[in-house]
């Protein structure tokens, strides 16, 4: 895909969102309100903002741009979000690493029965995954590096961007 776009549009493209588009994707107001509290946002703006219909993306973008030019203004925009507002980054931050480090759907987004049940099918799975990492790590670090690299590179995405449970699943969870 990054050489598809390379070869195109003469630019390494890492997602289909852009390296730009990522950034601000997690990094804007309306996806600070989104997580903070979507029970609680107008039904009509919910459903703008979980179809990631941000007016960050309409902000400075005309038809006369390039795609490069483009991620490069989304880029600023996300990174300057952050500088503005570091308290609300920081919520995220830990907002993302609790989801992404704890068991079961989030329960901003699902009925408390839909999270229980969910954390409660997942809750043996997390805490014997967790368990046995740091077991085999503590016994064998160097033949355990590979499960602790994945990890913290998880970690560190959910850090830099935002958590994703599709990437937990596809890439922790089959490992543990």
């Amino acid at each position: 895909y990054a050489l598809y776009n390379k070869i195109t549009k003469d630019i390494y493209v890492i997602s289909s969102t852009g390296y730009g588009g990522v950034v601000v994707t997690a990094n804007n107001d309306e996806f600070y309100d989104f997580l903070a509290n979507p029970k609680d946002m107008d039904p009509i703006y919910y459903q703008k903002i979980a179809r990631m219909d941000f007016e960050v993306f309409n902000k400075n973008i005309t038809n006369d741009l390039t795609h490069s030019q483009i991620q490069k203004i989304f880029l600023f925009e996300g990174l300057n979000w952050i500088k503005e507002n570091p308290k609300k980054n920081l919520e995220l931050i830990f907002f993302n690493l609790k989801n992404f480090l704890t068991p079961g759907v989030n329960i901003n987004f699902y009925s408390t029965k839909i999270w229980l049940i969910s954390f409660m099918i997942s809750l043996p799975i997390f805490l014997f995954a967790y368990i046995e990492i740091i077991k085999r790590v503590l016994l064998k670090f160097k033949e355990n590096l590979v499960i602790l690299s994945i990890f913290f590179s998880m970690i560190s995405f959910v850090v830099i961007f935002h958590h994703q449970g599709r990437f937990r699943t596809i890439t922790i969870e089959p490992l543990y």
